[in-house]
């Protein structure tokens, strides 16, 4: 049976001066995922912790090609991590 979605999650962690909204670093990150083809949305967006504010996802359409923008999230200021979220499906 084939999979409905194909997509991938990929997690970016900015760092922290970058993950206070409205700020350039906060926006240039953005800038880079879109050049990308990518959204990011906040993990915890209710949250006050500033570590967990701080970690972002993003739906990848082309699972083929989540190392890839991985690796170009990293050459972004402001990105302190970016990696593939691990599947949650039994082996």
């Amino acid at each position: 049976m084939k999979e409905q979605s194909e997509r991938m999650e990929l997690i970016v962690k900015f760092k922290s001066d970058a993950a206070v909204p409205n700020t350039a670093a906060h926006r240039a990150i953005h800038a880079c995922a879109a050049g990308l083809g990518i959204a990011l949305q906040p993990m915890h967006p209710h949250t006050d912790d500033p570590e967990l504010s701080s970690y972002y996802l993003a739906q990848v359409p082309d699972p083929t090609a989540i190392s890839h923008i991985a690796e170009e999230l990293l050459r972004c200021e402001g990105v302190e991590g970016a990696y593939q979220k691990a599947g949650g499906q039994l082996p």
